[in-house]
């Protein structure tokens, strides 16, 4: 990033931090405009590739965002995470999708560090991804509050050792098109859900599920097929 890139960047962030002070007192349509298309300027100078009509509500939380593509027509509500690195196929978030406050994107900096989200997707409140290994999620899909989505878990076998300094294990999680994961759901590393399915909230998913299926409990268990 050059010198006056980057003094533009801080300008805009200026102008954009000043009216993210009076966003909810903000009334005047004209006003919220202007809000928004310097929020779209200021995070368009600094993340790899935005799109068109992008809907910044609030600050967000932006690590490496040369490794960060945002798709068309996205809302990103308040408190929302972005942290990758400059391993890996970083995080990119595809059209139409709706992100919720709170929600956590986190690839850190492996080679196999990759969050992929397809088209229509609604995240809630409060999810987190935790894609060192390769998270990617499907069109049409549906995730309420307080899910957990997580490619990588720390190894515990050698009870000698303690298990911080354990290496830990990455496998890829693959969620299809259609899925609804209901609230507070966890996805563990090495899954694939398929297309259609649909996850009880409070499930624990530690098993691929077939498509089409119902499942619910921890461990998570298919209690019916979706005809």
């Amino acid at each position: 990033m050059n010198l006056s890139k980057i003094i533009v960047s801080y300008l805009l962030y200026g102008a954009g931090y000043f009216l993210s002070l009076l966003e909810i007192t903000i009334s005047n349509k004209i006003m919220k405009r202007l809000y928004f298309f310097i929020k779209e300027g200021y995070y368009g100078f600094l993340i790899k590739k935005t799109g068109k009509g992008i809907m910044y509500y609030g600050n967000m939380n932006l690590i490496c965002p040369v490794n960060i593509e945002l798709g068309n027509k996205i809302v990103i509500e308040k408190n929302v995470s972005f942290e990758s690195g400059k391993k890996g196929k970083g995080i990119k978030i595809g059209n139409n999708t709706w992100i919720r406050q709170g929600c956590i994107f986190f690839t850190g900096d492996f080679e196999t560090s990759k969050i992929f989200i397809g088209n229509d997707v609604y995240i809630n409140n409060h999810c987190c991804f935790y894609g060192c290994g390769e998270i990617t999620i499907g069109n049409n899909v549906l995730i309420a509050p307080g899910v957990i989505v997580t490619s990588y878990q720390h190894n515990y076998e050698n009870k000698n050792k303690l298990i911080i300094e354990q290496n830990a294990k990455m496998e890829k999680v693959i969620i299809e098109d259609d899925v609804w994961i209901g609230s507070n759901a966890v996805v563990c590393p090495g899954v694939t859900i398929g297309k259609g399915s649909v996850i009880g909230a409070g499930a624990v998913i530690v098993k691929s599920i077939p498509p089409y299926s119902i499942a619910v409990g921890v461990p998570a268990k298919v209690i019916k097929e979706r005809k």
